[in-house]
């Protein structure tokens, strides 16, 4: 198999549209839940407004940081990301899990590329293996790409969205962004003209996944927006 990555993003993607977990989980440890709502509120207006994506969601993530009780690491970003998403497994899509796991088994190196943070992308790996929906080496299987946090100092080192997902990928698999996009068989994702751009365009096979944001969006040749039904129909009758 020449081309042997399939590279995933998780919100919106492997879990169904309104699911966050960086809010979640950030908003869990906030000092004052309530002006970290107001933050997001902000957070949103300026993007309705036209500012940068890329720009201000990267400003937010600070801000959620800063507003963070003490005490807060790696350990602990994990283990509130597992316990959140064992809390919303009902809005996990099965037919992602089933194609995941088939990847696996076809032999192809599985990738999450999520903008949460790089801990709470690997909780949400463990949540899903505690609830038996992967196996030990299933969930062994997955590498995760996610934003890097130096949480002594609450500074974000990697932002990992667009074409941050790009380079966050090429570090975990430690190839170069040129190498990576000979080794993509295919790519999924929810948000084409944002969050999930770039790992979708350089991929010679991307599949957005429909929701009422993206359906009546013009997509490249590449992207072909779909569900996971089709998905699995179609790669088990090709049988990968």
């Amino acid at each position: 198999m020449d081309l042997s990555i399939r590279l995933f993003d998780v919100d919106g993607t492997i879990t169904m549209p309104g699911v966050d977990i960086w809010h979640l989980v950030t908003r869990n440890f906030a000092v004052s839940p309530a002006e970290f709502d107001n933050a997001v509120a902000d957070w949103k207006a300026g993007m309705k407004q036209g500012s940068c994506p890329y720009t201000e969601s990267k400003k937010m993530m600070k801000k959620g940081l800063q507003l963070m009780k003490s005490g807060v690491g790696d350990k602990e970003v994990q283990e509130e990301a597992e316990k959140v998403t064992l809390s919303i497994l009902h809005m996990v899509f099965p037919g992602a899990i089933e194609y995941v796991k088939r990847s696996i088994h076809c032999g192809f190196r599985v990738v999450f590329a999520t903008t949460n943070y790089d801990t709470g992308g690997k909780g949400f790996i463990s949540a899903l293996k505690r609830a038996g929906m992967l196996n030990a080496g299933e969930a062994d299987a997955i590498a995760v790409s996610g934003s890097v946090i130096n949480w002594k100092d609450r500074e974000v080192l990697h932002f990992n969205m667009d074409r941050g997902k790009v380079r966050g990928i090429c570090e975990v698999l430690g190839v170069s962004q040129d190498a990576l996009g000979d080794m993509i068989d295919s790519s999924y994702g929810d948000d084409p003209s944002g969050n999930d751009r770039e790992i979708l365009r350089i991929a010679p096979k991307a599949y957005v996944i429909r929701n009422n944001k993206n359906k009546h969006l013009q997509l490249p040749s590449n992207m072909q927006l779909t569900d996971w039904d089709f998905i699995n129909a179609q790669t088990s009758a090709l049988g990968s």
